[in-house]
């Protein structure tokens, strides 16, 4: 299903606000610090029962500059195979 990590998005499930405030300063950064496409975090009020984190395919098309997945790509007619911050990256 996912056969390099710029396929995969991480979902992180976590109770403890202090760790929740620590990685939501960090959210932006989080997808290049793993090597994924996307990272969502999620409050929780209970430890989940099937672990903190989850991976799943990431959403949206491969962009051709960088190799990430998002739902931007295909967006800009000027640059149909290029994702929003290679966009702003090229213009």
């Amino acid at each position: 299903m996912i056969g390099s990590s710029l396929e995969a998005a991480i979902r992180l499930e976590i109770v403890d606000d202090k760790t929740y405030e620590f990685y939501k300063t960090y959210e932006a950064d989080l997808p290049e610090i793993f090597i994924v496409s996307q990272v969502e975090l999620v409050k929780v009020s209970q430890s989940p029962e099937h672990g903190p984190i989850g991976v799943s395919k990431a959403e949206g098309a491969k962009c051709e500059r960088c190799w990430n997945y998002r739902a931007a790509v295909g967006t800009f007619p000027d640059h149909p195979t290029l994702c929003d911050r290679c966009v702003e990256a090229i213009r």
